[in-house]
This record gives structure tokens, sequence and C-alpha cells, in this order.
């Protein structure tokens, strides 16, 4: 009887520790595959807000957010991307952005399009039973040091959609 009981303590035992490993490794990599997809229907809401609140980015990570495009009316449709700060918490001076379409890609320093008037634009064909999808890339090498810990980075993506 004794034995049974330390068979099945162990067991049960092996059986936790087992699963606490498992939960540990889902949380050390659930967000390194962070994808967030907005959908956004350009006939009816010209412009949108991305809002980057508290953006959290760790050395050598990479967070890709798609912006699927969706139109009622098809046609030549002209997308202006702009950022604005919110609040400065010195993330900014380490985070490189790629926004891409297609063939197109701009790639900028997150701090130089926060403190310029920079605007990028993509012209594109809007057909109405698909959606045209325009990825944003916020990454960080991996190079970067302990400057960058406790930072944060607060900013807003202006999307503007109109047709031509």
């Amino acid at each position: 009887m004794r034995r049974r009981t330390r068979r099945i303590l162990i067991l049960a035992l092996c059986v936790y520790a087992l699963l606490g490993i498992i939960l540990l490794l889902y949380v050390a990599t659930a967000h390194k595959d962070y994808r967030k997809e907005i959908i956004l229907v350009v006939d009816d809401t010209p412009t949108a807000v991305l809002d980057m609140s508290w953006l959290d980015i760790n050395p050598g990570e990479t967070f890709e957010y798609t912006v699927k495009l969706k139109c009622k009316a098809f046609g030549n449709y002209s997308l202006n991307f702009s950022f604005g700060e919110n609040s400065r918490g010195g993330l900014e001076d380490f985070i490189d952005v790629e926004i891409k379409h297609e063939d197109i890609s701009y790639k900028n320093s997150l701090k130089t399009l926060l403190d310029s008037d920079v605007i990028y634009t993509f012209d594109c064909y809007l057909n109405k039973n698909t959606a045209t999808e325009i990825s944003i890339t916020y990454s960080m090498p991996e190079n970067v040091g302990n400057d960058a810990q406790n930072s944060f980075s607060d900013f807003s993506v202006l999307l503007t959609t109109s047709k031509e």
C-alpha cells in the first residue's frame, strides 16, 4: 500500500513538473510570434489612428502589425502613413521601422519618423473582393545593451486613405 501511494505521488509530481515546463516554454516564446491584424474599410473610415501605447520590445525581437485594407468601391487609392509622438520614453532611439506593401518598402528609425514630418505614400489599386495588406514591422537589434532597459515608446501611426 505504501509503495503504491509513493508511485502515485511520484507520478503526479512528474506530471505537474512537465506541465510547468510546458507553461514556461509557452510564456517565454508567446509574444515573439506576436502579430496583430487591423482591418480597415477605407470607404467608411478614410482615416485611422493606430495607437502604439507603451510598445514593449526587447533586443532581438520583432513585432509585425498587418493592416488589411478593404473597400466597397474598387479603384486607385492613395495611402499615407505618418507617425506622431504621444510621449518620450527613450525606446524610440533603438527601434527600426519598416512599412511594406508588395514590392515597395520604407525603412527608417522610429526616432527619425517621430522627429520629422515624413509621410510615406503608397499608391495602390484596391479590389472589392480581396483585402490589400500593408505590414508595419518594429524591430530592435540584438546588440542594443542596457541603454534600452526600463524604456518604452508611446506613439501613434496615422493612416489616411483617399480615392484617386
